[in-house]
């Protein structure tokens, strides 16, 4: 949700985002959160909605936009066009 314009979101939350953007599936992704198969889904159906999103890439997109993205060692934004890298944890 937002709330005054800022995206409220967990650290749990703003992992599986940064789990998204990297390309994990949702398996590995429930895995890593610590969230059993039938609680992955929803939690990430929750996570695109405080985003408008309807998609990964949309979700991706909107996190982008934020600047709540860090790119880990592989990846390379160089060259993104309109993707804002936030260091700030």
């Amino acid at each position: 949700m937002e709330s005054g314009g800022v995206l409220q979101i967990t650290p749990s939350e703003r992992q599986a985002i940064q789990l998204i953007a990297q390309g994990m599936a949702t398996s590995r992704i429930g895995a890593t959160l610590g969230l059993s198969a039938t609680d992955v889904e929803p939690y990430l159906a929750a996570l695109f909605a405080k985003f408008g999103a309807t998609s990964r890439g949309d979700a991706i997109a909107a996190a982008a936009r934020r600047g709540l993205l860090v790119p880990s060692s592989t990846d390379d934004v160089r060259g993104v066009v309109g993707c804002e890298v936030s260091d700030d944890n």
